[in-house]
């Protein structure tokens, strides 16, 4: 409390912000809240009220549980690790699956990654989506790019893309080849790997665009020599 000048020493004066508060102020939510006097409601939690819901929400997740079991019990899935596989001359491998099961398309295949953090921070923090959305004007400077720290630049020129995420690519390739019970040869079987395939439909759809390499900027390069 603060001591008014026109009191004598032993009166003491409100402050002039809580004076200034008016009735209907103090009626605010606001002012209850910042004064923590709302209403609060406390459940009391007694066995006749509590028991039923635990066991209601057990049922719940159960059935829940059971469908999702049910829905995924007709899935047919293989997989291979083929990191000790021998090679030949080429650098290239060769493993086999022998389906016994029937699959009904579509098919996707999948490759997974042992050891590879993506979920880093720093890692998912380095990339510049700008980058990849602005077509018509990219950006081109490293002031334009910190996002993509530490990897913005490369002997003077900006990456395009830029970014620990873009500079990490799978390259591994696959070819699937098919023999039937009855084949003697085998087949190639071809993969769909289109983007409208493979990547969302939110990013094909002006998340990100693709830079004409013909188009000039405002200093008259095309955007192939920048």
């Amino acid at each position: 409390m603060l001591a008014s000048p026109h009191t004598s020493s032993g009166d003491f004066a409100v402050p002039g912000h809580a004076r200034a508060l008016s009735g209907e102020q103090q009626r605010s939510i606001w002012y209850h809240f910042s004064q923590q006097r709302l209403k609060a409601w406390q459940p009391i939690l007694t066995p006749a009220w509590t028991i039923p819901f635990y066991v209601a929400a057990g049922a719940f997740f159960l059935i829940m549980g059971l469908l999702l079991a049910y829905a995924v019990s007709g899935s047919v899935e293989y997989s291979h690790d083929y990191t000790d596989d021998e090679l030949d001359s080429n650098r290239v491998g060769r493993f086999d699956f022998e389906i016994t099961e029937d699959m009904s398309p579509p098919i996707w295949i999948y490759y997974q990654l042992e050891g590879f953090y993506q979920n880093h921070r720093r890692y998912v923090k380095s990339y510049d989506p700008s980058q990849l959305s602005e077509g018509d004007a990219p950006k081109t400077t490293e002031a334009e790019l910190q996002r993509c720290d530490p990897l913005t630049a490369l002997g003077g020129r900006v990456m395009y893309p830029c970014g620990l995420v873009a500079s990490s690519l799978f390259n591994d390739s696959y070819v699937f080849l098919r023999q039937g019970p009855q084949d003697s040869d085998w087949a190639r079987v071809d993969v769909n790997d289109e983007a409208e395939t493979i990547a969302w439909p939110a990013d094909l759809n002006g998340k990100y665009r693709n830079v004409d390499p013909e188009a000039v900027d405002s200093q008259g390069r095309k955007n192939q020599e920048v």
